[in-house]
């Protein structure tokens, strides 16, 4: 045999089926999630999305508590996005100082759900 000379397999006939799939999508992630400070008092929360989806965003108090529910089921963009968040919790008292915990809930529409928290420490 000689380098580029074929050798010939079977004399039987092959057939192939070739099927196409949609490619399975990125998995949703949280990442960039963060706060700072305004003007007014005011927090300007950001975080970025891997993908579009809905999403909920919450200040809790170290043991669990909801103290302010920011965004709920808000359509976000794949990218990053932003919110404001006046500094009040529910009530509409303001938040004193000390740590409090930021959580992004985001779920595609697929219903795949993802979360993200980060410990802030509020100053005033």
């Amino acid at each position: 045999m000689y380098p580029g000379q074929s050798v010939p397999f079977a004399t039987s006939t092959r057939r192939y089926r070739i099927e196409a799939e949609p490619a399975a999508a990125a998995p949703l992630a949280i990442s960039g999630l963060g706060m700072l400070p305004v003007r007014g008092g005011g927090r300007s929360i950001t975080y970025t999305l891997s993908a579009g989806g809905t999403v909920s965003v919450t200040i809790t108090s170290p043991t669990g508590r909801v103290l302010r529910r920011v965004a709920v089921g808000e359509v976000a963009d794949r990218g990053r996005n932003q919110l404001y968040w006046d500094g009040r919790d529910e009530r509409g008292v303001v938040v004193p100082a000390g740590l409090v915990l930021l959580q992004v809930t985001a779920t595609n529409d697929e219903g795949a759900a993802v979360r993200a928290s980060r410990p802030v420490v509020l100053t005033r």
